[in-house]
């Protein structure tokens, strides 16, 4: 529907689930239920811009991931800290905050020890434009040109696997999101070769959003 009204709802059915269930006696359940919790308020906070909701959201993916280990439930453990580093890394851009985007980026990290791009590469190339967005702001607070690289790495490593062809939209996001990189690690460095590297990929992802009408992605691009 595009409103948060059902996610609403869904926040008041896990919290009064968690009311009922011991973290002792079902821990899986728990868990799941937290991270299902996390994922709601992940999804209000996107459309709301609520800091709170963000920090409620961090807390409650934590508390998972605190009960599910990688070795056991490694999909979970993984799709949990894929989310918790999307959510810190929104937090940061509400805070400014380095610590919290450190965070984040050790939170997809630690994700694509499991979602590696042998056995799962669309989940692979998923985090690693998520890696590439946080290390480039990581990168423009600290001046730092290798933080800068690694998020250029990143997008391109995620652009072998999100093939225009097979998803636009998606090859498009990390279009933009590599010309984001370039054009900040050109501002920093002064190579202009970086600066027109960014000027083609935001041209790429513009041409993308135009076909789909995605008006306010191409304002954006």
């Amino acid at each position: 529907r595009g409103t948060a009204e059902l996610y609403q709802v869904a926040v008041q059915t896990y919290r009064a689930a968690l009311e009922q269930l011991s973290r002792d006696d079902n821990p899986i359940d728990w868990a799941l239920t937290q991270k299902h919790l996390g994922a709601s308020l992940q999804a209000i906070a996107e459309r709301t811009n609520d800091e709170e909701t963000l920090n409620q959201s961090a807390e409650a993916l934590e508390a998972a991931l605190e009960t599910f280990r990688p070795e056991i439930y490694p999909i979970q453990w993984a799709s949990a800290q894929n989310r918790l580093g999307l959510v810190l890394y929104k937090l940061d851009l509400k805070t400014g905050d380095a610590e919290t985007l450190k965070k984040s980026l050790n939170a997809f990290q630690s994700a694509l020890h499991i979602f590696n791009r042998n056995d799962h590469p669309a989940r692979w190339a998923d985090v690693m434009n998520n890696f590439a967005q946080a290390a480039q702001v990581l990168g423009e607070q600290l001046h730092s040109t290798e933080v800068l690289e690694k998020a250029v790495n990143a997008c391109m490593g995620a652009l072998e696997i999100r093939r225009k062809e097979k998803g636009p939209l998606l090859w498009a996001a990390t279009q933009n999101n590599l010309g984001s990189a370039l054009f900040l690690l050109g501002k920093l460095t002064g190579d202009e070769d970086r600066l027109e590297g960014a000027a083609g990929a935001f041209d790429q992802a513009l041409g993308v959003y135009t076909d789909f009408n995605a008006e306010r992605l191409a304002s954006v691009a």
